[in-house]
């Protein structure tokens, strides 16, 4: 049985100090985000850089109003004066937050190249027809699709393929890794191949070849993702009746 290192490789570029841990992305970025995203990070970073303020060391205070008489009305002090903020504790939180904004963007760019690379390699070994279409779209060889059930819930589907010619566990594992990579380098954009559960994120597969069949399991832990794993599969077999 084949498993897709999709998940484990993304799964280990976020335990490396990737952006997926620093920055808590809410929903998966794709790889042309994390570029736009690093490219505002660094201006950022320039206007950060550019409001460090210039000190000849021995006056490092700004005080705004502390020359001025305090204005009083009826005996009662009617304006308050502006501290003297001292000017190195400035320039110190600037440099400080033009520091985070380059290390942000140095994080979008790994993430961005790790992403473009995943995909290059997991699909040079496929001709760019291949690569076109899942591999899980062969509506005619599919044989059936059910659900997939851990402990009684539904965490994805099982698709049982006739086994032709051509078709082995080590290609239909290469072929799903592509398709998953894919969709993780254009950030699962759902106008990718919108109706197969590849595109999906948080899903593994697996695969069991047989004598006759080849099963594709493909599980998510997300309750939501599972369900449409199974909606999106049973779809395709759907077509054909």
């Amino acid at each position: 049985m084949r498993t897709s290192t999709i998940l484990v490789a993304l799964g280990a570029l976020a335990a490396c100090g990737s952006p997926a841990a620093k920055h808590k992305h809410t929903t998966p970025m794709s790889a042309e985000q994390h570029e736009r995203d690093a490219l505002e990070h660094e201006r950022a970073a320039e206007l950060d850089e550019q409001s460090v303020e210039p000190t000849d060391g021995t006056d490092d205070t700004r005080c705004i109003d502390q020359g001025q008489e305090p204005l009083y009305s009826g005996g009662e002090r009617t304006k308050v004066m502006m501290p003297c903020w001292t000017q190195a504790e400035r320039n110190s939180k600037h440099m400080r937050d033009a520091e985070a904004n380059r290390k942000a963007a140095r994080d979008h760019r790994v993430w961005a190249k790790a992403l473009i690379e995943l995909e290059a390699h997991t699909c040079a070994r496929l001709t760019e027809i291949e690569q076109k279409r899942s591999p899980l779209s062969r509506v005619p060889d599919i044989l059936k699709v059910e659900e997939y059930r851990e402990s009684g819930k539904l965490r994805g589907a099982t698709i049982t393929l006739r086994k032709v010619p051509g078709l082995t566990e080590e290609w239909l594992t290469a072929s799903m890794a592509c398709q998953q990579a894919r969709a993780a380098k254009l950030g699962y954009d759902r106008k990718f191949m919108p109706h197969s559960p590849l595109s999906l994120p948080k899903t593994s597969t697996s695969v069991n070849e047989k004598a006759d069949t080849i099963v594709v399991t493909l599980r998510s832990t997300d309750e939501i993702v599972a369900a449409e794993i199974y909606g999106r599969s049973a779809r395709v077999l759907a077509e054909q009746e």
